[in-house]
């Protein structure tokens, strides 16, 4: 039998290793925002548990790559947008007015 190297065999620091599990830094540098927003999304369940990420017994939340990938196409960076133009107010307070009439 040859000692070649299998698809299986291959370690996390080789090219072409995609790992189906990314851990909550990796998944920040994917969706472009800090560590802790994502922590915030996935206390606030935004992101679920059992969908977006798995919690394994004496370790860090590890998330699902098939089930992020979609959302680093949907997100679009803040950058990118187009700034919303503001009312001019000469110095006073203005609050935008919400649903009915009232303000916030």
């Amino acid at each position: 039998m040859s000692k070649g190297t299998s698809s299986e065999e291959q370690s996390a620091d080789e090219p072409g290793f995609s790992n189906p599990y990314m851990k909550i830094v990796e998944t920040a540098e994917l969706l472009r925002c800090d560590p802790k927003t994502i922590r915030n999304k996935m206390s606030a369940g935004v992101y679920q548990e059992g969908w977006h990420f798995i919690r394994p017994p004496h370790s860090q939340p590890l998330f699902i790559r098939a089930r992020v990938d979609p959302l680093a196409q949907v997100e679009a960076p803040s950058s990118q947008l187009e700034p919303i133009p503001m009312a001019r107010t000469n110095g006073k307070v203005v609050l935008p007015r919400l649903a009915g009439g009232r303000y916030r």
